[in-house]
């Protein structure tokens, strides 16, 4: 509740990678994964990505509207390197519920490289409540792709959501076998 994990660059160098091997579940209740290149304040920094790698039976993040529970691998303002990918791979289901809740993959203003990857395996996922799955561009370069594999897909009032100012936006693509909710 309300836990982080971060792995960051705020100057020269790459930011490290984040791996979560889980026998049953994942929760995040209004905590964060974070792996970003820079820091909130723009201070220049130079560096790549982390990725972040999920797997489990079930994984699950859940918000309220006052406190998200966010995976967020991007690049501040005036940073520069190499997007990383997002991936969460489960079994049985993947589940992003709440206001702000979800994966963002963005670059900010005024920062030069490509949107991180989100790629999702479940064989059921749900994205509800204003959750959503972003990857967004801000800078100069594309967007993130979203890819998504499962046999039962349902968006409820939740967002998917990939562009680029100055650059390509990133493709959507959805491989769902048998039921797609929306």
């Amino acid at each position: 509740n309300g836990a982080v994990l971060k792995t960051s660059n705020a100057g020269q160098g790459n930011a490290g990678n984040v791996v979560i091997n889980a026998g049953d579940r994942v929760l995040f209740d209004t905590g964060d994964i974070l792996s970003n290149v820079g820091s909130s304040d723009g201070t220049p920094a130079e560096g790549n990505v982390g990725s972040i790698s999920i797997s489990a039976k079930n994984v699950s993040l859940t918000g309220t509207e006052n406190n998200a529970a966010q995976i967020q691998a991007g690049f501040y303002s005036n940073t520069q390197g190499k997007s990383g990918i997002v991936s969460i791979e489960a079994t049985d289901s993947i589940s992003f519920d709440g206001f702000s809740t979800g994966i963002y993959a963005s670059v900010d203003p005024n920062s030069f490289g490509n949107g991180s990857d989100i790629q999702l395996k479940a064989r059921s996922i749900s994205v509800t409540n204003s959750s959503g799955l972003t990857t967004s561009n801000f800078g100069e370069g594309n967007g993130g792709k979203i890819d998504i594999n499962t046999n039962s897909l349902k968006l409820d009032r939740g967002l998917f959501f990939s562009n680029a100012f100055v650059g390509s936006g990133g493709d959507i693509n959805l491989t769902v076998k048998n039921r797609l909710f929306l």
